[in-house]
């Protein structure tokens, strides 16, 4: 079966033109800074733990844009996740019974995909 993307963005953020600020990860746990000029305002999206995360930039991910649902900025879930498959395979199952989400944050030249069995926290700077 195929992945796909759900956006889980809040109706009241707008990535809109959002760059990538900061990264801050330290003991399992990961903080994303966005600057967002559309909302006038800087964004923390936290996750208290995570098991894995990867950032790409964007222009490197074209087969991803339309193909799996993402065609705008913002925060996704994401469905029958081949990134979530491969870490289940490479960790030798150990976490099978988890809970864990992979996500995605989108912004205009950065994707960062994560696997977590937490959701994420955002903040308003």
């Amino acid at each position: 079966m195929d992945e796909y993307y759900i956006n889980i963005t809040p109706a009241s953020l707008s990535f809109k033109k959002a760059d990538l600020f900061g990264l801050n990860y330290k003991n399992a746990r990961l903080e994303i800074t966005q600057i967002c000029p559309s909302i006038k305002s800087n964004i923390k999206i936290s996750f208290d733990w995570i098991h894995s995360f990867r950032v790409t930039d964007e222009g490197d991910l074209l087969g991803m844009t339309g193909k799996h649902g993402i065609n705008q900025t913002g925060i996704y879930r994401v469905v029958n996740s081949s990134y979530l498959a491969w870490f289940t395979m490479q960790s030798c199952e150990i976490h099978k019974n988890k809970m864990i989400e992979h996500y995605v944050i989108a912004t205009s030249n950065d994707v960062i995909d994560l696997l977590s069995t937490v959701s994420p926290q955002i903040v308003y700077d």
